[in-house]
């Protein structure tokens, strides 16, 4: 007999494959064109906050790893457990 799955918890696990997908193209996005994450740099400068736009595409390239690998393997252990 086959186990069937709750609606409402393979509707999460959709919505949480979109929103992992969605933060991987929005930091793609932000290092190809080089824009800041939340406010351009002239309103940044404006403010005088002093955030230069370097640091905040770091940020971003760390957030952008950190999901990758995370990604990267929460796949392997789903390969290697239906492997066993």
């Amino acid at each position: 007999m086959e186990r069937k799955w709750p609606r409402g918890l393979l509707l999460l696990l959709l919505l949480q494959h979109v929103a992992e997908n969605a933060i991987l193209i929005y930091f793609v996005k932000v290092f190809a064109t080089g824009a800041p994450m939340v406010y351009s740099l002239g309103d940044i400068r404006e403010r005088g906050e002093g955030i230069e736009g370097r640091s905040l595409v770091s940020v971003s390239l760390y957030l952008f790893l950190y999901l990758f690998l995370y990604r990267i393997g929460r796949n392997v252990n789903i390969w290697w457990v239906k492997g066993c």
